[in-house]
């Protein structure tokens, strides 16, 4: 590969003791050594900081960079929004603490973009069991050669909604997303990222059909119980406030803009609705 440009990766984190060595392993270990890491601490109370910082000469020896950024806790959108001031890279991507890289994810990411020309691009992923890493299954676009980005991706065609798995190019970033501010919520940070970048019809989008992305799936993240659901109903509300955020910051089609709205509005109804009544009995239901 010419040049050998340089790659950031930014990270968020949060009381991730438990995962971020297993991250941190993977990205200091790749094949591809040309690699800043950028992890910024959202007020972590445990021992995040100490473990990101041991990783320090680590990387170092490796001839990579590895820069520890430390903020109070503001959420996820915040950190992020701190992380991506810090990048170098002529390319970069993201990772959350608990997931992790395939060793080669950074080469085969960039090869393919740079090999392709393209402004951004995304891979597949891996699900694993969060404790013992093992495969539960995989993760591939149902639309890989699909025109229209934006369609499939905002009205829920296909599951593009991990972190990791994507590569952009920064200057076609920094075009889309002026002075790289996002929308600060504390539910997240993708379609912040995500959503205009698509939107854009100048950027070369490209599908890249190789696993670089181990995602840990909670085994009973599917529970039912009261507690369990009215987190759920909060993060259902959290999502619709980003997304009608970030509709609201995007030079759209007026239309199309309508469009989306409407579509935000009833599919977050149905989905908290959905969820309110998935443990009710019947009479409750009924009332």
């Amino acid at each position: 590969m010419k040049n050998n440009p340089l790659v950031s990766v930014v990270i968020t984190c949060y009381n991730s003791d438990e995962y971020i060595g297993k991250n941190l392993d993977n990205l200091a270990n790749q094949t591809y050594k040309n690699i800043e890491v950028i992890i910024v601490d959202d007020g972590s109370t445990d021992n995040s900081a100490k473990i990101i910082k041991s990783y320090e000469n680590i990387f170092k020896k490796k001839g990579e960079t590895l820069k520890y950024v430390y903020q109070k806790n503001n959420g996820v959108g915040s950190a992020m929004n701190r992380g991506l001031k810090e990048i170098q890279g002529e390319y970069f991507a993201w990772i959350d603490s608990d997931d992790f890289y395939e060793l080669d994810a950074i080469e085969q990411m960039l090869k393919f973009m740079v090999d392709g020309g393209y402004d951004y691009i995304r891979g597949c992923s891996r699900h694993i069991d969060e404790k013992n890493l093992k495969e539960i299954g995989i993760m591939k676009s149902k639309y890989p050669n699909a025109k229209n980005i934006f369609d499939i991706f905002f009205f829920h065609k296909d599951d593009y909604q991990y972190s990791g798995v994507y590569m952009v190019k920064t200057n076609f970033f920094d075009k889309v997303i002026l002075n790289r501010n996002i929308y600060e919520s504390k539910a997240g940070q993708n379609w912040q990222l995500l959503l205009p970048i698509f939107y854009d019809k100048t950027g070369k989008y490209g599908y890249l059909d190789k696993i670089v992305l181990n995602y840990r799936v909670t085994p009973n993240s599917m529970s039912r119980s009261a507690k369990k659901i009215d987190e759920k109903i909060e993060k259902s509300k959290a999502h619709e406030d980003i997304l009608m955020h970030v509709l609201g910051s995007m030079r759209m089609n007026f239309f199309k803009k309508m469009q989306c709205y409407m579509y935000v509005k009833i599919h977050y109804i149905k989905e908290r609705l959905g969820l309110r009544t998935s443990n009710m009995k019947k009479k409750a239901f009924e009332k």
